[in-house]
């Protein structure tokens, strides 16, 4: 069989499964909107929480620093890319994070990757929840540690392996703080207990509760009061923060230790200093704008309340992300498809991405969401949730 066969015998057996995905032209706007082609919908699908990346204050950033130093940085931070904005970046991440230092990566993605790799050596056991990001498990297997997966949240099986691992070696124990999938919370007091207990090292990615959770914003750890309990909190500027980047954030002696050894850091080019000042101005923004908290989860709770209240079964979520489970894959594809001919752009979520069975819509509300723009998404789920009872003539929530 040669290439071209082999790539067309797995795109025929994705269609045939209804796994098929597929790079859609799309146009981000104000106001929680976004337009693909000619069409215009409100978008219920973003990571952008706060709706910070349509905001004046990193526009304007960007552009003064793209007109003052281009947009490029030229090489990797330790050649000569490591423009004098990723200091003023890094001081704002650790008063952010509440840690002594932190260190910017190109995306959240490769901040993971980078730390896990460099951290866990030969010799070392990594305990992973069973339901981490895929950035955690690309992370885990490039690193030389051997690999303990322990059920979701689960911390009595997360001591029950830790007691019988083997004395030599660092024990590692990594977990998403927000559940990207699901929306729930990792059981942080807990795990802090362990890292305590068995003196493990404790990574956590704080991607999703970053600018969400917290007073400040600061995440699940200065939502539960427990800072600087973490050895290693991994964060993103692609989210709530509303641009692009990753970080880690920690001691000064981690940060040292992964300017030398992450090797996603080392070996990729510098963001360019647009990026670096739109960072800054979403951290000034979010530390300073607790209404766009406030809005984001009134929206999520209208949301929730009365999507629950039609018969829609909801997962455990515990944030702005709220997983509507429908199961089969065929069904979350057929609801997410009459959704858009009324004009709300939700995406079904599939297996690998989530276990077979376990397709479901992924709705994520935002601050830049009006009431009236709840009303209207609302009006659309009560339309579409008719005509599949009316079609299959079954209960809601068996439908769905």
């Amino acid at each position: 069989m040669n290439d071209h066969h082999f790539f067309r015998q797995v795109i025929n057996n994705l269609h045939a499964q209804g796994l098929n995905r597929f790079l859609q032209p799309v146009v981000q706007l104000p106001e929680g909107r976004i337009a693909s082609g000619d069409k215009l919908f409100l978008n219920l699908s973003s990571n952008d929480y706060l709706g910070l990346s349509q905001q004046p204050e990193l526009k304007e950033a960007a552009i003064e620093a793209t007109r003052r130093w281009g947009v490029g940085a030229g090489a990797s931070r330790l050649i000569c890319g490591n423009h004098e904005l990723y200091e003023q970046l890094e001081e704002r991440i650790a008063r952010f994070k509440g840690t002594a230092a932190a260190v910017v990566f190109a995306s959240g993605y490769m901040a993971n990757t980078g730390v896990i790799s460099a951290i866990a050596a030969k010799g070392d056991c990594i305990f992973s929840d069973e339901l981490n990001h895929a950035s955690i498990i690309d992370g885990i297997r490039m690193s030389r540690g051997q690999l303990f997966v322990y059920r979701h949240n689960d911390m009595d099986h997360l001591e029950e392996l830790l007691s019988l691992r083997p004395a030599s070696g660092k024990a590692i124990v990594i977990t998403d703080c927000v559940f990207s999938m699901d929306g729930d919370l990792a059981p942080l007091e807990r795990l802090v207990a362990i890292r305590k207990k068995y003196g493990c090292l404790l990574i956590v990615d704080d991607a999703h509760a970053t600018g969400v959770l917290g007073r400040s914003g600061g995440g699940l750890a200065e939502h539960l009061n427990i800072v600087g309990e973490i050895d290693a909190t991994v964060g993103t500027f692609s989210k709530a923060l509303g641009s692009l980047g990753g970080f880690v954030a920690g001691s000064n002696d981690l940060i040292d230790f992964l300017v030398n050894r992450a090797r996603s850091l080392i070996f990729s080019t510098a963001l360019p200093p647009s990026i670096l000042a739109a960072n800054i101005a979403a951290i000034d923004l979010t530390v300073n704008s607790p209404r766009l908290r406030e809005k984001l989860f009134d929206n999520t709770h209208t949301l929730l309340y009365n999507l629950r209240k039609m018969g829609f079964q909801i997962g455990p979520t515990e944030t702005p992300i709220i997983p509507l489970m429908v199961g089969e894959t065929a069904k979350a594809v057929l609801l997410a498809a009459q959704l858009l001919k009324e004009g709300l752009l939700v995406k079904p979520i599939r297996p690998p991405t989530v276990p077979n069975g376990g397709a479901r819509i992924r709705i994520t509300a935002s601050a830049a969401h009006s009431p009236e723009d709840m009303e209207s998404a609302l009006a659309a789920f009560i339309k579409v949730a008719e005509a599949v009872k009316s079609r299959q003539n079954v209960s809601l929530g068996a439908a769905l």
